[in-house]
């Protein structure tokens, strides 16, 4: 009996946290002046969840046994703007992701919106390398294969 008020005890500020989160994130929004509605807002927060949760996905898991970093020093934060239309959408690292060169950027683009580049959608984005003095030279590291999506935003 005491085991099944413990969890419905921790189930309850479970709950409570949650529901602080989702208000913290409406409160922000509307004080950016970003639309708030509650059917929207639990479907961002949804998302949102599934983003920090991607800490533990397989992908991040071994990226960082690659890198010999301890995961559990790995740190998620979860950014939440509004979308523009635009005609791309990249990532720069200011270090080499794959080698850990400081004097090289690694950048990836992709010709459609940023939820394709950084999801875990198949396929590749359009990346490159290029040491930070010689930007005018970048050499291309992989050709795009990101096609999910792809027929809905190119004519």
């Amino acid at each position: 009996m005491a085991t099944m008020k413990a969890s419905k005890s921790f189930a309850a500020k479970v709950l409570a946290f949650r529901l602080r989160l989702v208000q913290e994130l409406k409160n922000k929004m509307q004080s950016s002046g970003m639309p708030w509605s509650w059917d929207e807002g639990q479907q961002r927060w949804e998302q949102a969840w599934i983003v920090w949760a991607s800490k533990w996905n397989e992908r991040a898991y071994f990226s960082t046994r690659k890198v010999k970093l301890d995961h559990d020093l790995l740190c998620m934060v979860v950014l939440v703007q509004e979308i523009i239309n635009a005609d791309y959408a990249f990532v720069i690292h200011t270090t080499n992701p794959s080698s850990g060169d400081p004097s090289e950027i690694y950048a990836e683009v992709v010709k459609v919106l940023g939820e394709t580049l950084v999801g875990t959608y198949p396929g590749r984005a359009l990346s490159f390398i290029a040491k930070k003095d010689k930007l005018d030279s970048p050499k291309v590291h992989q050709s795009i294969s990101k096609f999910h999506f792809l027929n809905k935003f190119i004519n």
